[in-house]
């Protein structure tokens, strides 16, 4: 029986191996189990076994196949039919047309998604606004091939950049034109302006960046500033005509503002300085009232000084923050100034500068270890040298003008009230000072200051000039000691046994 039945199952396993089916090689195969044959005895066995083995692994590689194929794969189906050569399988009849459409339709949607990347960031940049990153998408997109609305637009995009660029260039060369004719000696005229306007009117049709926008802006204000050039030349011929003193005032002062450098300010400024001269030169005859009652009109600002520089030399030398160098002229600064701010010899106009470092340093804006030293340098130069004097006061005015630091107005006050007892304004700068003090008189904090130094010029309204110059030689520079006891609050300017208020500053029983 036994021998039967290994007789029958030899017959399946040869049958299952002729039909190449899995399903009877794996039928043969339990059968051949059951009736203990081993393919070490039996060779049908064996051969079963290898076959079924191939069969399997042949399925495994034709699924592998199939899903490369499916996942448009190359490189699985390269790797797949390589194992099958190997392995001595047969492949799939329509693998290398299978794999050159699969090529294909992947290079065509690479094709299509690069052309869709290129028309994205060609929008993108097209949104930005920003012409050289448009110019290079384009490039890469006319350089791939890219027909599209996108190219298109960003074609009309960098033409209407560039006429735009060639306006704004136009706008920025006559702007430069009208600042440099504000500031020379002819001046401007209407057809200049009219440029300008012309340029900015051509440019409202753009979008603008930012930059532009400021760009134009500044134009803007250049244009504004050139009719009020304009303006301001044109009122200054009238007052010039007319010897119109407070027009000529009032529109010089206006072309300093404006920084002109027209000739009509300088012929402004000669004809105020002449009629100035014509004018008193000195404080005229009347009692202390009167004369204050005339100090406080506004011609006698010390701004209006008929010997200031214009605003425009006194910034001479500057090439940074110039403009600030200009409005500040007349107002406190930390800053050391560059010239004089009176006409003065070349000479004297260093020493002016020196004088302003010394205020700085008297006053705490520049740090000093002893500041009384600079007080005392400052009171030297004017006591030994005249011409410095009204500079001297002029620095101290401008210093106490819109100042905002109370320990340092307090030393300017006091400065100024040392060097009004040592030496006098001149003649012609006199009624200028007197406005000055006049309009601190009734100061909640700086009245006493003001009142003193009046006071001092009140008690020389008697002496004739002559008399003056010779009470200076006879006056001290206060001791270090001194000063330094009245900048430490040790000792009082309002605390003389003379009585300052009465006779004005007196230094003969201060300690030397």
């Amino acid at each position: 029986q036994k021998l039967e039945q290994q007789a029958r199952v030899r017959n399946a396993l040869v049958a299952a191996v002729e039909s190449r089916a899995e399903v009877r090689l794996q039928e043969a195969l339990r059968w051949a189990a059951e009736a203990e044959m081993t393919a070490e005895g039996f060779p049908e066995v064996k051969q079963a076994q290898t076959l079924l083995t191939r069969l399997e692994l042949e399925g495994q590689l034709n699924a592998r196949y199939q899903a490369a194929v499916a996942a448009e794969s190359v490189s699985e189906m390269d790797a797949v039919l390589e194992e099958m050569t190997r392995q001595g399988f047969p492949l799939p009849p329509d693998a290398h047309a299978t794999k050159e459409s699969i090529q294909q339709n992947q290079a065509a949607m690479m094709r299509a998604g690069e052309m869709g990347e290129l028309g994205e960031a060609l929008e993108a940049a097209t949104r930005s606004r920003d012409a050289e990153a448009i110019q290079a998408a384009l490039d890469r997109s006319l350089a791939a091939g890219l027909e599209s609305d996108a190219v298109s637009r960003a074609t009309q995009f960098l033409t209407t950049q560039s006429q735009k660029k060639e306006d704004m260039s136009a706008l920025m060369a006559a702007c430069r034109t009208l600042e440099v004719k504000m500031c020379s000696t002819g001046g401007i005229d209407k057809s200049e302006l009219d440029v300008v306007h012309k340029c900015i009117s051509a440019l409202v049709k753009y979008e603008f960046t930012p930059d532009e926008t400021d760009q134009i802006t500044e134009a803007q204000q250049i244009l504004r500033k050139g009719m009020q050039v304009a303006h301001c030349t044109e009122q200054l011929k009238v007052a010039l005509a007319e010897r119109d003193y407070t027009a000529l005032t009032r529109e010089k002062q206006r072309a300093e503002q404006l920084e002109m450098g027209s000739r009509y300010v300088q012929d402004a400024a000669n004809m105020l300085r002449a009629m100035d001269q014509e004018g008193p030169a000195a404080i005229p005859q009347g009692t202390m009232a009167q004369i204050l009652e005339i100090a406080r009109d506004s011609r006698w600002q010390f701004h209006k000084f008929n010997k200031m520089r214009t605003r425009e030399q006194f910034a001479k030398g500057k090439y940074f923050s110039k403009k600030k160098t200009m409005e500040s002229m007349f107002h406190f600064s930390k800053e050391v100034i560059q010239n004089s701010m009176t006409d003065l010899p070349p000479g004297l106009s260093k020493t002016a500068i020196i004088i302003n470092k010394s205020l700085l340093g008297f006053t705490g804006v520049r740090k000093a270890s002893y500041p009384a030293s600079y007080g005392q340098d400052i009171m030297g130069k004017g006591k030994s040298t005249a011409a410095l004097r009204d500079e001297i006061f002029v620095q101290i005015c401008k210093h106490l003008t819109e100042n905002g630091d109370r320990n340092s107005e307090q030393r300017g006050w006091i400065l100024l009230c040392l060097c009004i007892a040592i030496f006098s304004p001149s003649a012609e700068f006199e009624l200028y000072l007197l406005n000055f003090l006049v309009k601190y008189a009734g100061h909640k904090l700086w009245s006493e200051y003001a009142e003193l130094c009046l006071n001092r010029l009140e008690a020389e309204l008697d002496m004739d000039e002559k008399t003056l110059a010779d009470s200076v030689h006879t006056k001290e520079v206060p001791s270090l000691d001194y000063i330094t006891a009245v900048l430490n609050k040790e000792k009082s300017l309002f605390d003389h046994p003379l009585g300052l208020r009465e006779v004005g500053l007196n230094f003969r029983d201060a300690p030397y």
